[in-house]
């Protein structure tokens, strides 16, 4: 599982990614605009995370954070949903994981 403090250590870093690590599709410069629209989506999305993260690093003081079901809910699916595109891009959507069956 990815902790969201290894993620923003990422992008505090200002991690440099390689070719390899390009993914495996060609991009359409017809549909040039798809791509800019997802990295603003991304950088929003980056944005609100570190804020989330801030509010509940504040709150915790170093204990547990309570919070409702529904709000830990949509973390959870937010990262899900994350993860999922990020396994599309990457070749690993998971067609050929069997605990999935």
């Amino acid at each position: 599982m990815v902790k969201l403090t290894d993620m923003l250590k990422d992008i505090q870093l200002g991690k440099v990614y390689t070719d390899k690590d390009k993914p495996p599709f060609k991009v359409n410069e017809a549909s040039d605009h798809e791509g800019q629209m997802a990295k603003s989506q991304l950088e929003r999305s980056m944005e609100y995370a570190k804020m989330i993260y801030k509010i509940v690093d504040n709150v915790g003081d170093g204990g547990e954070v309570q919070m409702p079901a529904w709000v830990q809910s949509k973390l959870t699916k937010s990262m899900d949903y994350l993860q999922s595109v990020y396994n599309y891009f990457d070749g690993k959507d998971g067609l050929d994981d069997k605990s999935q069956w």
